[in-house]
């Protein structure tokens, strides 16, 4: 047994809301990367030992804190940021040494002032020079601590790797293992962060979108994506999506110098999906005369075929269709844009 007690109170702020006022709401998905992760949600990362998850996590640090870097995995587009992106990373696994090697190989073949972004948009919630953090999530004093980080950092993004390091619960235990991360979640959103949580499979990772121990870890996240590793053959898979499309298809990695990007493979299945943005121009006689045109054809198009089909997915192709120079974006005036075949 190893709930810590006498943890803090939560704030009680609650009121009763209505429907009409709830409705009146705006509730939209806005994405840190577009298709597969959400600004502001939950992601819960879940991968057996040596699959990357320390790796992968690294690599979102570091490309969302490049600003000119727009391709996550040289694959999916990072929204733009109108002020630099900071990260927190809190981890227990990697001590200086493995960090510095990582990240060392990160950084090569980026320009001055996109290292420069890097290196001052991420940190570490560290135990003096060391790069590592240990402490309990339900335990007062180290609470308050990550808090008081949170509070004076402003972070966009917060990293917790990996979840068996922060807490002394009983991992199968449904009720406790909700707890900690309710209360890690619930410190989160009171800083505006998004929180990217590292865990581990269980013994058969395919029947589980949670990893290993209690259901209630996976039911929590609104997000989880599952790394593979299969004999230096690397896969991520978008396993749920509670608010918005889950991203339909596996997409398989390569990794060189500590950088994963879609392969090969992937990236021509990418480029087949762009067939839908043409054809839905051409279906609309080579012109959308608003974004919601173009965007709803292109989902139609992709329904008829059985595939995934949403706003959040059909979006992101048209962006991809523009920088690939097969369609282009015309902003005739005000806020209005069209869309023609080249």
């Amino acid at each position: 047994m190893s709930i810590v007690q006498n943890t803090p109170q939560e704030n009680s702020n609650f009121k009763a809301l209505s429907l009409e006022t709830l409705l009146k709401q705006s509730y939209n998905v806005e994405y840190l990367i577009d298709q597969i992760l959400p600004k502001n949600e939950s992601l819960l990362i879940v991968g057996k030992c040596g699959c990357g998850k320390s790796t992968l996590v690294m690599q979102i640090a570091v490309e969302l804190c490049d600003p000119s870097h727009n391709l996550f995995l040289g694959l999916l587009p990072i929204s733009p940021s109108p002020q630099p992106r900071k990260v927190l990373i809190i981890q227990a696994e990697n001590h200086g040494g493995g960090l510095s090697k990582h990240f060392t190989e990160m950084l090569q073949g980026r320009s001055m002032a996109s290292c420069q972004s890097i290196l001052t948009g991420i940190y570490f919630m560290s135990n003096k020079l060391t790069g590592r953090a240990s402490g309990d999530l339900m335990a007062p004093a180290f609470y308050a601590e990550v808090e008081r980080l949170l509070a004076a950092g402003h972070y966009d993004v917060v990293i917790l790797d990996p979840l068996a390091s922060f807490h002394s619960s009983e991992e199968f235990n449904n009720e406790q293992m909700r707890r900690v991360l309710d209360r890690l979640q619930a410190l989160t959103e009171n800083y505006h962060a998004t929180l990217i949580v590292v865990h581990h499979d269980g013994k058969n990772p395919a029947n589980s979108t949670g990893g290993r121990g209690a259901s209630s870890i996976g039911d929590w996240a609104a997000n989880v994506w599952q790394i593979r590793n299969n004999k230096g053959k690397f896969e991520l898979e978008n396993l749920k999506a509670r608010n918005s499309a889950r991203y339909p298809s596996v997409i398989k990695l390569e990794l060189k110098n500590s950088i994963f990007t879609a392969s090969s493979a992937t990236s021509n299945s990418l480029h087949a999906d762009l067939a839908y943005v043409v054809n839905a121009l051409k279906n609309l006689n080579g012109q959308a005369n608003s974004t919601s045109d173009l965007v709803n054809e292109t989902s139609r198009l992709l329904r008829n075929d059985g595939k995934a089909s949403s706003p959040s997915i059909a979006r992101p192709l048209i962006d991809k269709a523009v920088n690939s120079g097969l369609v282009t974006e015309i902003h005739p005036g005000g806020n209005k844009i069209t869309f023609k075949l080249i």
